[in-house]
């Protein structure tokens, strides 16, 4: 909610967390082939203690 003098405006945020698992899922079912999860942007493995999930895919022509 958001209230400026006399003003309120109210949104709703839907927020969807997926697993490594459902997000590889979701990119080959889309039609990339080739996906990779990576625990951070220098390509550590994506395990327990990672800090990020990172999904790496091809669109194949």
């Amino acid at each position: 909610m958001l209230v400026r003098g006399e003003r309120v405006t109210r949104a709703t945020l839907t927020w969807f967390v997926y697993s490594a698992v459902e997000l590889r899922r979701m990119a080959e079912e889309a039609g990339f082939g080739r996906v990779e999860v990576f625990g951070g942007f220098d390509g550590r493995p994506y395990d327990e203690s990672a800090e990020r999930l990172v999904l790496r895919a091809v669109r194949e022509a």
